[in-house]
């Protein structure tokens, strides 16, 4: 994983999830392909706050913000 822009715990905190939670699996995309989380939170419409709460696994995305999420994934993984 190329962690440019993530602090070390954010990754540690990332690569030690469930990789079968799709924020973690976000997470590792977003690492692998530099995304920067001030663009997650515009996308998720939330701040960059709830997003480093959610890959820190303190709160998980509310279930419309899950659907994206998910949709996003796969639409990544076509």
């Amino acid at each position: 994983m190329d962690a440019r822009g993530y602090s070390l715990k954010l990754v540690e905190a990332i690569r030690g999830g469930d990789p079968s939670d799709p924020v973690i699996r976000l997470g590792k995309y977003c690492i692998d392909n530099q995304v920067p989380v001030s663009d997650l939170a515009e996308y998720f419409g939330v701040t960059r706050a709830t997003i480093y709460n959610w890959f820190f696994g303190r709160m998980k995305p509310r279930q419309k913000r899950l659907q994206l999420l998910e949709d996003t994934l796969k639409k990544l993984s076509a």
